[in-house]
């Protein structure tokens, strides 16, 4: 699971998608909210919260956190001592439960950003960045231009 989230959310961040078109997708808009991201419920960090409103800076996040290895699996007593509230998902007390991604700086370590998922909300993550991946309007140009390219060749050697 671990695994597949940090090939969904860091290649498309490093390699496919462009970083200003993402600041552009507010959480409001309708292009977000149809690609169905679950909320990240916010934990408590060490000093002010980042302003998380676009997707630019929430699979920044995302991705750094993972990348640098800090997460935690959960289990279900776990994730409700983080949680306090809501559904839990239904699992047995010793199976996995959930995932807690945070951030830190680098100089100090203090933790600026924090959330928990449950896995069903990991999976709701997964299958939001895998439609936004397939919004071409939100890819670097150079490779929109080559899979554009691609998918001509492709059409032409099926027409012949």
């Amino acid at each position: 699971m671990i695994n597949t989230f940090l090939a969904v959310v860091a290649h498309p961040w490093d390699q496919l998608l462009d970083k200003e078109k993402l600041k552009e997708l507010k959480f409001e808009s309708g292009a977000f909210k149809e690609c169905g991201f679950p909320v990240f419920p916010s934990l408590p960090v060490e000093g002010k919260q980042p302003e998380v409103g676009d997707a630019h800076e929430l699979l920044r996040l995302l991705r750094n956190g993972m990348a640098h290895g800090n997460m935690e699996i959960l289990d279900l007593k776990t994730l409700r001592r983080l949680r306090q509230r809501g559904p839990l998902p239904r699992v047995k007390e010793s199976e996995i439960a959930g995932l807690r991604i945070w951030n830190r700086l680098p100089d100090t370590m203090a933790v600026t950003w924090c959330t928990a998922l449950d896995i069903y909300e990991l999976r709701r993550a997964l299958d939001g960045m895998m439609q936004l991946c397939q919004k071409r309007s939100l890819w670097q140009e150079d490779v929109r231009v080559l899979q554009d390219q691609r998918d001509a060749e492709r059409r032409a050697r099926r027409a012949s």
